[in-house]
């Protein structure tokens, strides 16, 4: 009976961590996964290329309200950053065949985005949090199209460079994104040493009851 309920457990927690790290692997594929020669073309001219200092310089920065004074270089105006993303809408939602090649997450982010800082009730704290998530869609297709074009992907010295962070200064940015990548390493590192654990004490479990059931066998045949 134990050993039963020990395997169930075993079946179902490893069921769980192959379901994240199959929906991590595929946003991973996703993320870095180059497009085609046309499709390059013309998201890096229709979209990157006239967006490149009013949405791509402005990328994760941390945006404050229109009456306040900019006091870093990391400090973008609400009502600046609504008017680029804005026409970048109008410029997507215009053309059928740039609309098909932006992915639902982009299209989703880029909407809440506009629409949380047009919300009557506006809140900064939930229109930087979407501006990050929108972000993260813009870079990721940024470096897709570099990639489809054999150009080295724009990572973390980028950013830093142009200030595309919301933390308070680049040490802080460079900390935390440390941080994360170790966790990321570690978290993965645990759930495959977990897995390979739970397929071993499976395993073990499977050999025990099959010795017993050939024991009980053999005593029934003599």
């Amino acid at each position: 009976m134990v050993t039963a309920i020990i395997s169930a457990l075993g079946v179902l927690f490893a069921s769980i961590v192959a379901v994240i790290l199959k929906y991590y692997f595929d946003y991973k594929q996703l993320k870095n996964k180059a497009l085609s020669k046309t499709t390059s073309r013309i998201i890096n001219e229709q979209i990157l290329e006239p967006f490149h200092f009013s949405i791509e310089l402005s990328l994760y920065k941390l945006i404050i309200a229109e009456n306040k004074e900019l006091t870093k270089d990391n400090q973008i105006p609400v009502d600046r950053i609504l008017h680029s993303l804005t026409q970048l809408q109008n410029r997507i939602n215009a053309n059928p065949l740039i609309y098909s090649y932006m992915t639902d997450f982009f299209l989703n982010n880029l909407s809440n985005t506009i629409d949380s800082i047009e919300s009557k009730k506006r809140s900064m704290r939930k229109i930087n949090k979407n501006y990050q998530a929108f972000s993260g869609m813009y870079f990721d297709l940024l470096n897709q199209v570099r990639k489809s074009n054999f150009l080295p992907r724009r990572g973390d010295r980028y950013r830093m460079t142009f200030n595309l962070y919301k933390q308070k200064n680049a040490r802080r940015f460079e900390n935390i994104r440390t941080f994360q990548k170790v966790f990321a390493f570690a978290t993965i590192y645990l759930a495959f040493s977990t897995l390979g654990i739970l397929f071993i004490v499976s395993c073990m479990h499977l050999l025990v009851s099959s010795y017993d059931l050939i024991q009980q066998l053999y005593q029934i045949t003599n």
